[in-house]
């Protein structure tokens, strides 16, 4: 059956990434890494000292009760919901050539700027969301830190209810 908007989810992911990049121009420690995109799957942390942020739909699934998945049976005009990840890295302070280990001054100032960001997106994902042109339904996850070999950053789950009416 044919619906209105077939790049609706791709176009979610986009808005978000928008947002966040928004938010880290205006508000963030750094700007908007020039490595930021919508991809699929989970981000690879090979570029991260330039700083990397990606949007991914986690998955897709029917509701009667979002957020909640529907577990019974599925028909047509069933909702739907995505949930999305949102993926923020950047160097790490790493042990030097010379074997010395990052100083304490270089960890802490790291930790600001990685705490800082966090905050700046978060709070723009709920505002962006909430804000949005219609009305929908979201619930937000909890900011998590993630420490990959010499990156370091943060990832935001984001459920949405997608709303798309099929075309007659």
């Amino acid at each position: 059956m044919p619906v209105k908007t077939p790049a609706l989810l791709f176009n979610t992911a986009e808005e978000i990434r928008q947002c966040v990049c928004q938010a880290l121009n205006e508000d963030g420690t750094c700007p908007c890494p020039c490595r930021n995109c919508v991809i699929v799957g989970a981000p690879v942390f090979d570029n991260c000292c330039e700083g990397q942020l990606t949007v991914s739909l986690q998955r897709l699934f029917p509701h009667t009760n979002f957020p909640t998945r529907l577990s019974g049976p599925v028909f047509c005009g069933v909702s739907l919901a995505a949930e999305f990840l949102i993926t923020y890295i950047r160097c790490a302070p790493v042990v030097g050539d010379d074997g010395i280990a990052p100083s304490c001054d270089v960890l802490s100032e790291n930790a600001l700027g990685i705490y800082s960001d966090m905050y700046v997106v978060y709070r723009a994902l709920v505002c962006c969301l909430a804000l949005a042109k219609r009305a929908r339904k979201f619930v937000i996850g909890d900011a998590t830190l993630i420490n990959d070999g010499g990156c370091q950053g943060f990832e935001i789950r984001v459920t949405i209810e997608i709303e798309d009416t099929l075309s007659d």
